[in-house]
Formats: C-alpha cells, structure tokens, sequence
C-alpha cells in the first residue's frame, strides 16, 4: 500500500480533521492555526508562535485527543513545571498546573492513554494530566521512559527523588495503567537487565514487541497473558543506543546512535546507515545526562 501525505489549513479554526488516510476518526479541536511539530509549535507558513512561559526552556509536549467527543488537550513541560493550553485564547495559561518537577534537563516520558496523557522525567513522578488537572499517581514509580504496550503502560529507567534504577522496567496491571502493585491476581509486574548493561537508554514498540534500549545491549519483551506475562530476551549484545533521548521511532523503525555508527532496527534486522566516520570515546559512554 503506498502511504500519502496529505496537508490541511487551520486558519478556518476547524473542529474536525479526517483526511480519508485512516478508518479510527482521528480528530483535533480548535487548533487555531497552530500545530505541534519538531518539539515547537509551527504556523502554516513555518514560522514558529513564541510564547514565554516562566524563565525556563520547554523541553517536550504532551498532547491527546479525546476518542469519542474529539476535544484535545495540549501541554507544554519545561524543567520543572507543566503549562496548559488554552484553546480559547491561543495561548499557554501563565500558572503552570505543575510545578514538581526536579530542575533536571532529561528525557520526557509522554505516553497518552484515552482521555489522558502520563509524563514523567528523570527523578520526578508519575504525572497524570487529564484537561487542566495535573495528579501525581500515588504508589506509581517516576522514570525516564514509557509506553503503552498491549493495554499495559510499561516504565523502563524507573526514578524516585532520591535514587535511580537505570536497568530496571516496570509495567501496569491489564487496562490499569496505575495500578503497579505486584500480586497473584495482577498482570503488574518488573524486570532486572543485566548490570552490564550499565542503564536503558531507550523504549520503543515495533511489529508486536516492545523493544529496550540499553548502552551496551538491545532487548526483547514479547507479551503472553496470564501465568506467563512479558517474557525478555537479548536481541543484540555489544551494540547498543549510547545517548539518552537518541532512539527514535519511525512507524515500525527504529534509529539510534552507536559508539561507531548511526544504525537501524527494520524488521528486528540491524542495519548500519552511517558512514562509519565517527567514533565516540569510551569515557562519553560512562556520562549520564
């Protein structure tokens, strides 16, 4: 099937988007002109809408849009706080409706789940951002990266304010994503990597597996119900994704950086697509961000 891109105008301030690309209703709300894009907001004509928001830098978005009445809410994280958008006045509102975020610049964790949307960071906690509501999910760990996985949300790189687990994932139990309570009757659950792995620096979801990331391996979590639950193995070892935040996902690739290349993942095949000129110092693979 040969996939198009289809572009659209906002200027009309449409309540509706579906351009005949896809059977789900995907809809947006009220964008006013503007779009997330490349971690900033963009007008149609490509210049960007600037808005100051405190006196620190955005570092993500976090978005959803509500399945069945199609209202989207959108969020601007900065180091330690969360802004929301305000849709009838095309701005960011200027009191965050968070504010307890470590002052750490590290990778986001975005994960949208119905009509809400979790975001978490380095030593910060699970957050949950439902219209202008922001919770903490009392008894859910923090962490660097998640995503939802066969109606799991599953955390990797798990942090609290006072310690870090770099090589640990955790996942929900079935169609709860804030129940992390381990059981006999609850598909909630964890894994160890192992300590030579140093910590995970990526999590992505591709052909029905998940897949970590780590600085010196790649992994395998494949998903079996109850007894059996998420199973992990090793997809590649001595390779690895060595920058936090340098993993990404393209439909069903992923790309990411290497000590000695640029790769890609395409099918759970490895392909180098760098041009092999470049070399990163085995001290910069020590340094966390």
């Amino acid at each position: 099937m040969k996939s198009e891109e289809k572009t659209f105008p906002l200027n009309q301030s449409v309540d509706t988007y579906n351009p005949d690309i896809t059977d789900q209703g995907l809809a947006f709300s009220r964008l006013k002109n503007i779009q997330p894009r490349l971690g900033r907001y963009m007008l149609p004509n490509g210049l960007e809408l600037v808005q100051i928001l405190g006196d620190e830098p955005i570092i993500a978005f976090a978005h959803y849009t509500q399945p069945v009445d199609k209202y989207s809410s959108l969020y601007a994280v900065t180091l330690t706080s969360i802004y929301f958008f305000d849709f009838s006045t095309g701005e960011f509102d200027e009191t965050p409706i968070y504010t307890g975020f470590p002052e750490m610049d590290s990778p986001v964790m975005v994960v949208p789940w119905y009509d809400t949307v979790y975001v978490s960071k380095a030593q910060g906690k699970l957050i949950k951002l439902q219209a202008n509501v922001a919770v903490e999910v009392e008894n859910a760990p923090g962490a660097r990266y998640g995503l939802s996985s066969n109606s799991h949300l599953m955390l990797a790189y798990l942090s609290d304010v006072t310690s870090e687990q770099p090589t640990t994932v955790r996942w929900s139990d079935l169609y709860l994503p804030e129940s992390f309570e381990i059981t006999s009757d609850s598909e909630a659950d964890l894994f160890e990597l192992e300590p030579s792995d140093e910590e995970i620096t990526g999590l992505s979801y591709q052909r029905g597996v998940n897949i970590l990331y780590t600085r010196n391996s790649i992994w395998l979590a494949r998903y079996y119900p109850l007894p059996t639950g998420y199973k992990f193995e090793p997809l590649f070892t001595g390779i690895g994704n060595i920058y936090h935040g340098a993993q990404l996902r393209i439909k069903e690739v992923d790309i990411f950086i290497g000590e000695d290349n640029f790769y890609m993942i395409d099918g759970l095949q490895l392909t180098a697509i760098g041009d092999g000129s470049f070399s990163i110092r085995q001290s910069t693979r020590k340094t966390r961000i």
